[in-house]
């Protein structure tokens, strides 16, 4: 990781070979008096603490094939439903 710059309390980082976080956005405290190591250490303490109380979860969902079947066949029982109900299939 590299620290990109700084605009007033603004911290950019930069994460080029990073396979899940490109970008960090870190907004410092009035008056913070920090280097590139104190807010790259910061930062990996706020990660390892949200991984603690499971605020960071796998961001890519596993596609499913039983439950898009389920939700197909669901979906086109209740068409068939009211395609009876209005009179369609007779």
């Amino acid at each position: 990781m590299t620290l990109r710059g700084y605009r007033k309390n603004l911290v950019v980082i930069k994460n080029p070979d990073g396979k899940i976080i490109d970008e960090a956005f870190f907004l410092l405290k009035d008056g913070a008096c920090a280097d590139e190591g104190d807010i790259v250490r910061e930062a990996n303490m706020i990660i390892e603490r949200s991984k603690e109380f499971g605020a960071i979860k796998n961001a890519r969902q596993h596609f499913a094939l039983p439950e898009f079947f389920i939700g197909a066949a669901l979906a086109a029982i209740v068409a068939l439903a009211v395609f009876f109900a209005a009179g369609i299939f007779i």
